[in-house]
């Protein structure tokens, strides 16, 4: 009976995560323009699938790097999410090719997941970087910006 609970609450703690709280050896630092971001890399299909999935809350100065082994037309969607971002799109040159801004939690479909909003660039990208909602705006990012790391 005791194995039950703490299984259980080993997901638990695992859906919880707080990303302020993943150790260094998980972030990197990214820039764009003057602003500094500390991002967890998400490489490979399981990483590139879960994202930011069931994490609880994310600082203003964190997000999630998703790097694919080649530019395609990625499609995203807000499965699981506890806060609405900004997604970036980003080309092989690391410039910004498209920014959807305030994408709202709630565009996932959890009753028909095939019915739910997804989010694609038109424009080729390797990368694609997630934030906060209202990040960009606030940090004055836009498409042409370039991102180093």
């Amino acid at each position: 009976m005791s194995l039950v609970f703490l299984i259980i609450g080993v997901f638990y703690n695992i859906s919880q995560v707080d990303i302020n709280n993943l150790g260094s050896k998980y972030k990197e630092e990214i820039k764009i323009n003057e602003n500094k971001f500390l991002v967890e890399k998400a490489e490979g299909r399981e990483k590139t699938s879960l994202g930011l999935s069931g994490i609880k809350s994310m600082c203003n100065e964190c997000g999630m790097l998703f790097i694919f082994e080649e530019e395609s037309n990625y499609a995203f969607w807000m499965k699981d999410m506890n806060y609405d971002l900004d997604i970036i799109f980003i080309d092989n040159n690391k410039k910004i090719v498209n920014i959807f801004s305030n994408v709202k939690k709630e565009g996932y479909n959890k009753v028909e997941p095939n019915k739910s909003e997804k989010i694609r660039n038109t424009e080729k990208a390797k990368y694609v970087l997630e934030l906060n909602a209202g990040v960009t705006e606030s940090k004055n990012i836009k498409a042409g910006d370039v991102i180093t790391f």
